[in-house]
């Protein structure tokens, strides 16, 4: 049940976003992941990480941040938690599955980034990549407000958090592509009809009889998500190495 999840674990600590579209990203992640070796790229303070450490055998994150890491080692016990930029990252073995939740948007030159990721991965190996949607819904919307000009471009709260970029799923693909990397699965998450502070609001309004109730609504938004990717709120590829 949603309800029984305290949502504050669910805020990365270099991307916050909503509460509940962390946690279907949390297990969308997952059910994803392949293999036993699993890389969490930009791991924040390791929430993710703590998760993956349930169903793998072997995860490890990898962080700048000097203050989210002290943070990822207490909540993610048992993870090999690295401090180091992706360009400076020389990893001792190679990993099955890379996962990069809410961190490409926030990279100068993501085709650089990315094919140096790929040197990481295993033969048969994969990388997941979740990034917000420009054509969300609430883009969408903000666009037609007078709010933002085109939905790919940068509002001041993207800027607040250090956003670079806003993909849409043509120009994922593409920077994917240019990486030397292969999609082989793609799709959105989360139905998000308001703006985060809005859909934390709603979340707390008690619009409904029930906690139930409320948990049924979240979940058929996530539904949405997946069945209409082109609107969802999160957009993501996995893609791997193009060994033709």
């Amino acid at each position: 049940m949603l309800s029984h999840v305290d949502w504050e674990i669910w805020r990365r600590e270099k991307s916050p976003f909503e509460d509940v579209l962390g946690f279907f990203q949390i297990q969308a992640a997952i059910e994803m992941c392949r293999g036993e070796e699993i890389l969490d790229v930009g791991c924040g303070d390791g929430y993710l990480t703590r998760e993956l450490l349930k169903h793998f055998k072997n995860v490890t994150g990898v962080d700048e941040s000097t203050v989210a890491l002290n943070k990822a080692k207490i909540n993610a016990k048992g993870a090999t938690i690295i401090q180091s930029s992706i360009e400076d990252f020389k990893p001792a073995r190679k990993f099955d599955t890379v996962l990069m939740i809410n961190v490409l948007e926030h990279v100068k030159e993501p085709v650089k980034k990315l094919a140096t990721i790929s040197k990481w991965l295993k033969g048969n190996g994969q990388i997941i990549i979740h990034v917000p949607n420009a054509y969300s819904v609430h883009r969408r919307l903000g666009k037609y407000m007078n709010l933002l000009n085109n939905c790919t471009d940068l509002n001041d709260a993207d800027r607040a958090i250090g956003h670079k970029i806003v993909f849409d799923m043509n120009g994922l693909i593409k920077t994917v592509k240019k990486a030397g990397l292969v999609p082989v699965r793609q799709g959105g998450l989360f139905f998000k009809p308001l703006s985060g502070p809005q859909m934390v609001r709603l979340y707390n309004a008690g619009l409904w009889e029930n906690d139930e109730q409320r948990d049924r609504y979240f979940k058929a938004l996530n539904k949405l998500g997946t069945d209409f990717p082109e609107l969802a709120s999160i957009i993501y590829v996995v893609c791997k190495k193009n060994t033709s």
